[in-house]
């Protein structure tokens, strides 16, 4: 019987839809600790990202590598007396933000990855920043989802020196095809030299 899980489980299908999960890890103040006065030029961000894209599997390595676009996007979320909640986001023609993957299984029910997100147009990405973590997996009736948690490493562009964490949730189907929502909060070092991704 074939195996259809992300990471080669039986009972689980294959990827994908990145959803965003609880809590993100703080960041370092904008303050020097040592003076408490602010640090010229460094100021916080955070967004969240919706990314459309695919993976592959490699078994061998018990791996998935994907990757992933998300325009330059609205977001419109709406608490509703009837609904709870109502999410919706409108895409925009112009820049866009790539994201690249790769996850290893550590476990039946935890995985580590390692990834990059860039921002800019084609033949021109200037701003990106890396990031490294882990999380954990839990099984549904026809589905499976990964949740995580990661920390930026490095960056270039508006993202040099920049620090901060990322959080996402992965919900795995049949087909290889994922929706991810990415959430970031930042502290940007407001210089633009670059480091190693």
């Amino acid at each position: 019987q074939q195996n259809h899980s992300l990471f080669g489980s039986a009972n689980m299908k294959l990827i994908a839809s990145f959803v965003v999960i609880a809590a993100l890890v703080a960041v370092a103040a904008t303050a020097d600790e040592s003076t408490g006065v602010d640090v010229p030029g460094r100021h916080h961000l955070s967004f969240t990202m919706k990314f459309e894209g695919g993976c592959i599997q490699d078994h061998a390595h018990k791996q998935v590598k994907c990757t992933g676009k998300g325009n330059s996007q609205e977001q419109v979320t709406m608490v509703s007396a009837n609904d709870a909640v109502i999410y919706n986001v409108k895409p925009h023609m112009g820049a866009f933000a790539t994201i690249n993957s790769t996850t290893t299984l550590t476990s039946e029910t935890t995985f580590t990855e390692t990834g990059i997100v860039e921002f800019g147009i084609h033949g021109a990405r200037g701003h990106a920043f890396s990031y490294s973590g882990g999380g954990s997996t839990f099984a549904q009736a026809d589905e499976a989802v990964y949740g995580g948690l990661f920390a930026l490493t490095g960056g270039r562009g508006q993202f040099a020196g920049a620090k901060g964490a990322m959080s996402y949730t992965i919900r795995s189907q049949q087909n290889f095809d994922y929706e991810l929502l990415m959430s970031v909060t930042v502290e940007l070092a407001g210089h633009k030299t670059e480091e190693k991704l």
